[in-house]
C-alpha cells in the first residue's frame, strides 16, 4: 500500500532556555530537526499526537470551566 503524500502535522512546545519555562505550543506543516528557531533563547520541541493532545487538555482545562 503506497504511503499517503498529505503534508505532514508537527505538533511541538517552544521553551525558553532562559527561563526554563514553556512560551508556546502549537501545530506547524514544518518541522527543524534541531528545534532551532528564529529566537536563540527559544527552542522547539517536537511531540507526538498523543503527546501533544494530552498537553493540550491540561493546558486548556482551565478554558473549559
Amino acid at each position: 500500500m503506497a504511503k499517503s503524500r498529505e503534508p505532514r502535522d508537527y505538533h511541538f512546545i517552544d521553551i525558553n532556555l532562559g527561563t526554563m519555562k514553556v512560551v508556546g505550543w502549537g501545530e506547524t506543516r514544518h518541522a527543524t530537526h534541531t528545534g532551532a528557531t528564529d529566537d536563540p533563547q527559544v527552542h522547539r520541541v517536537f511531540l507526538t499526537k498523543g503527546q501533544f493532545n494530552k498537553l493540550r487538555a491540561h493546558l486548556t482545562w482551565d478554558a473549559d470551566e
